[in-house]
């Protein structure tokens, strides 16, 4: 029997061009897919939401610390539907589909006010179809192959003092990886088809809001401009490892350390006696680490064959390959730090638009990204809570981004998505 993968071409592609190598030449950690910025809106920015507040539902796969803001919303659920990945390969079907919900709720305990929120996320990377054949090339069988991730985060965030706010979050996330079908064997070895396990996130963000405690600034509700700086952390996918066949062959899932500073301005005002953001700009950048190196200690059987322990070790969640000033401050990336930064542009809390890139070692310079969002929100504000006064509850919105890799040769990948929000 053999076993064809239309995936196995293009995976070889992917794991060249996802980001962040393993330190010491370890090799790429399982379930790679883990590591993309997936989500359209996201996308748009290059991912670069560790420290910068972002209201989609989604939000939480960068720092689940997100859910401690209000995303002005009671509770929304978001569609996108597979994307196009790898464009010049898209006869492969591959693809990523997201689909989450979001709720948000402000409490008040012992006469301070605390934003918290919970979010549940389904993201599937599909690697297409894929085929069995006999000796002589018949085909005997077709099947999918996938992985997939469900995602529940829970946050919350509360000002410590006028001016600065901390938020922290939680995410459980399980995981499962079928990339080949049941009764697979390689060299008399048989893969466990679907290794299942969870991994966990944890995240901080810190709010420093320059103008709040000054009346002159916050006093003319016609006038009120904002200044905020935001310094963000998150370890992702802290778990054990993935194993297809046995446990000398046990891959690590890709740790990563991210550390991001933000900055927001712009200001509001007053229509028909209601707040409505007439412009803001959002400024991001963030680094990440890919907290795993090899194992010095690895031990192999007489003819080497197998390996007797882990081939890797996971580093310290604090990123000890991150070199502050030159990563963060100057956005130099290396071949262990990679950066991801973005730009955002809101009017009237109507029209965005985005654009980032990331670069980091493997890529040919930097891969680009940009993307829009219309949302009825603002109009909602000032004329159709009025006109049509059943619609007030209600918002939708809609987006699409796109990401140009470095090699052209790969094309790039192309999201959308749309979302449904109310208020309680």
């Amino acid at each position: 029997m053999k076993y064809f993968n239309t995936f196995f071409i293009t995976l070889l592609f992917l794991m060249s061009f996802l980001p962040l190598e393993i330190n010491a030449q370890v090799g790429m950690a399982a379930v790679p897919f883990l590591q993309i910025n997936s989500t359209p809106n996201e996308n748009a920015m290059a991912g670069a939401f560790t420290a910068l507040p972002s209201n989609s539902v989604y939000a939480a796969w960068y720092n689940p610390a997100q859910l401690g803001y209000n995303p002005g919303y009671s509770l929304a659920i978001d569609y996108s539907p597979k994307s196009t990945w790898l464009s010049a390969f898209r006869s492969a079907g591959l693809g990523l589909i997201n689909i989450g919900t979001r709720y948000h709720q402000t409490s008040l305990v012992k006469n301070k006010l605390i934003d918290w929120g919970i979010s549940l996320h389904y993201n599937k990377f599909d690697l297409g179809e894929s085929y069995q054949t006999d000796e002589i090339g018949n085909i005997i069988e077709t099947y999918d192959s996938y992985e997939e991730a469900i995602s529940f985060s829970l946050g919350a965030g509360i000002e410590i003092t006028k001016g600065f706010r901390l938020s922290a979050g939680y995410t459980l996330r399980y995981i499962m990886s079928k990339l080949v079908p049941d009764g697979f064997n390689v060299g008399g070895n048989s893969i466990t088809t679907q290794p299942k396990l969870f991994a966990h996130d944890f995240g901080l963000i810190a709010d420093f809001s320059w103008l709040e405690k000054f009346t002159v600034f916050t006093g003319n509700p016609n006038f009120s401009p904002f200044i905020h700086t935001r310094l963000g952390y998150a370890a992702k996918n802290i778990g054990g490892s993935v194993i297809y066949m046995n446990d000398g062959q046990e891959d690590p899932l890709p740790r990563t350390i991210q550390i991001g500073v933000s900055t927001s301005f712009g200001f509001s005002t007053q229509l028909n006696d209601k707040s409505i953001e007439m412009i803001s700009i959002h400024l991001s950048r963030e680094v990440r680490d890919l907290a795993l190196k090899t194992n010095p200690n690895s031990q192999y059987s007489a003819d080497s064959s197998n390996i007797l322990n882990r081939r890797f070790v996971y580093q310290p969640i604090w990123g000890s390959d991150i070199n502050y000033f030159e990563n963060l401050v100057q956005g130099k990336h290396d071949n262990l730090v990679q950066v991801n930064e973005g730009v955002r542009f809101n009017f009237f809390e109507t029209f965005e638009y985005s654009y980032g890139r990331y670069l980091g070692e493997g890529f040919d310079g930097a891969n680009k990204t940009n993307g829009f969002a219309i949302s009825i929100n603002g109009l909602k504000k000032v004329i159709l809570d009025d006109v049509v006064p059943i619609l007030k509850p209600f918002s939708f919105r809609y987006y699409r981004s796109s990401l140009q890799y470095s090699f052209p040769s790969l094309g790039g990948a192309d999201f959308s998505g749309f979302e449904l929000s109310y208020t309680f």
